[in-house]
């Protein structure tokens, strides 16, 4: 049986942290957050132990560490956008410093009333909107707070009919 208060760790896959451009002296990689994960999460070292062994030396072909590469950091739910710092790369875990610190971009997780909730869809980067009573998907939307105006407008005409 999992630990349910295990921290938080970036999972696995390219989709979660991959490599922007051809950097010369210091990369920037892309990092998407899933969603339940927070800020204070990317600050722990083994966070990112998943992909640390991306940013260290390689001795095959003599690639070094990827110390003062930026980490840019987006939610899938585009709830916020910080940029972190590398400042030392271990076997499993990353030391990292807060570059920029996060900017809000919306309304954090998900969006839920007493009729509708939303979930995020993975494969269009959209947010459901299920209908409660039913679990029936009625509609989608790119953000929360595009989400939550679908809901209040559909609410408030059924509360006008």
């Amino acid at each position: 049986m999992a630990d349910e208060t295990a921290p938080n760790t970036l999972p696995a896959g390219h989709q979660y942290f991959m490599p922007v451009g051809s950097g010369h002296g210091y990369g920037r990689w892309e990092v998407t957050q899933p969603v339940g994960h927070t800020f204070e999460d990317l600050l722990r070292p083994e966070y990112w132990s998943h992909h640390a062994r991306k940013l260290g030396p390689d001795p095959m072909t003599g690639r070094k560490s990827a110390l003062g590469s930026i980490l840019e950091i987006r939610t899938e739910d585009h709830s916020y956008y910080a940029e972190l710092y590398v400042r030392d790369v271990g076997d499993r875990a990353l030391d990292v410093r807060v570059s920029k610190e996060p900017i809000a971009l919306g309304i954090q997780g998900e969006v839920e009333t007493r009729k509708f909730k939303t979930r995020l869809n993975a494969s269009t980067r959209k947010k459901d909107i299920i209908r409660k009573v039913d679990g029936v998907v009625v509609g989608t939307a790119p953000t929360n707070e595009a989400a939550k105006d679908w809901i209040d407008k559909t609410e408030n005409e059924k509360a006008m009919a």
